[in-house]
């Protein structure tokens, strides 16, 4: 009988951080032996192997491509594309390559702010994780692509116990190491510095049948070169129409996406160009359904789909909370972190739906769903993060059609809403 052996190693970041939840998938070149093992935080293992055969390890993940990538990372690969600033990692060097071309080109740009802005859910031509065997050595750390560098291990004929096959993991797209190990995208973790980055926008009543554009504008543009956010805005009293650029230099189509059912507009920018801080930004025109209410009462600036933070032009970058100051004939209102509860997609519902709402920070949450008599159809009642959380019901938890009302209660008040159940 031939013995047998574990071999087993670690998959981890440039920075030491061990990566759970990938498949390690080992394969001998005669098909004598396959088996796939899941990575955990203490690595990974394989076990009854026999010995003297000689096997390949491949790492995969391909998961959460938005783990980490944000508008601070196109900020970072502008600066190293026009020579201002070089990524000295070769590690940092691949993740920049999202398109999988063998290089950074302005195309990458591209690709990573469509992933920002929830245009595309991943990198069409590139795998979330690579992993790149650890006891390789860059000939070229400059140019990682002189050669070609291993994603694999091949042993040599197995003889005993081995415990060093192990891998450098890097996320395609993160290169300012913001990625999240444990896929907790929206973690909670606090990462911006001092006072927030703030908006300025005009108030004004809503007028039925009008146009109104909001123009943003901020006193902060100065020393800021980049920010990201999601624009939402009440489906029930606002169309949207056009968003037009101002002042920034390079703001078009490719820096903003609409998603008129959800009434939402991510919104991504960064640039190295000088112009004038002082004048409008951008501007967003609406169509108002029904007049009643002001501006700031059904827009709001947050992290609902795209993380609302701003990127100072210092050495390392500094991140920036967001907030709004609405200007109002009796004063200006500053608007920051603001509790939301969205309006249910899809709408009407058939077989599963999503209710969306945003905390200001991490509490207890009840949420209600009734009939048009009153009726309490399903309570879920638990505990929610700081930020965006979301929870997906599906037709038979509602149990009826027609117009089904959902109360979202927390210790920053209650609000309901309507959605249509089909048949």
């Amino acid at each position: 009988e031939v013995p047998a052996a574990q071999v087993s190693g670690f998959l981890y970041t440039e920075n030491g951080d061990y990566i759970p939840a990938a498949a390690v998938t080992v394969t001998a070149p005669d098909d004598a032996f396959e088996a796939t093992v899941i990575s955990t935080d203490t690595g990974f293992a394989v076990e009854d192997m026999p010995t003297c055969g000689i096997y390949e390890f491949t790492p995969v993940k391909n998961t959460n491509h938005g783990n980490g990538v944000t508008t601070a990372d196109l900020v970072v690969i502008r600066r190293h594309i026009l020579g201002l600033q070089a990524m000295a990692s070769p590690y940092k060097i691949i993740a920049a390559d999202a398109n999988n071309s063998g290089s950074v080109t302005t195309a990458d740009l591209v690709e990573i702010r469509k992933l920002i802005l929830n245009i595309t859910a991943e990198f069409p031509d590139n795998s979330s994780w690579r992993f790149v065997d650890a006891a390789y050595t860059f000939p070229n750390p400059g140019n990682p692509w002189a050669e070609e560098f291993p994603e694999s291990i091949l042993t040599s004929a197995l003889q005993a116990d081995m415990s060093d096959v192990n891998f450098v993991a890097l996320k395609t797209g993160d290169v300012n190491d913001t990625v999240n190990p444990n896929e907790l995208y929206n973690d909670g973790e606090e990462r911006t510095d001092g006072e927030p980055f703030v908006f300025s926008i005009d108030d004004e009543m809503l007028n039925a049948g009008g146009q109104h554009t909001v123009r943003f504008k901020s006193s902060d543009m100065s020393e800021t070169e980049g920010f990201q956010f999601t624009v939402n805005y009440d489906t029930e009293y606002l169309d949207f129409v056009q968003m037009r650029g101002g002042s920034l230099p390079d703001f078009g189509v490719q820096n903003f996406y609409v998603m008129p059912q959800a009434g939402a507009i991510t919104v991504s920018w960064n640039s190295d160009e000088e112009f004038n801080p002082e004048a409008e930004l951008f501007n967003v025109t609406f169509r108002a359904k029904k007049g009643v209410k002001k501006i700031c009462e059904v827009l709001t600036v947050n992290s609902r789909y795209t993380r609302a933070e701003a990127y100072t032009r210092s050495a390392d970058g500094e991140f920036k909370d967001m907030a709004v100051r609405f200007n109002c004939m009796n004063g200006p209102i500053l608007v920051h972190n603001k509790f939301e509860v969205y309006q249910n997609i899809p709408n009407p519902v058939s077989a599963e739906t999503q209710i969306g709402f945003y905390l200001p920070r991490a509490g207890a949450v009840l949420i209600t769903l009734t009939d048009a008599a009153g009726r309490t159809l399903l309570t879920r009642e638990g505990n929610y993060a700081e930020g965006m959380n979301n929870l997906t019901l599906s037709r038979s938890d509602i149990r009826t059609s027609g117009t089904v009302y959902y109360t979202v209660e927390t210790e920053h008040g209650a609000v309901t809403k309507a959605m249509i159940v089909a048949e």
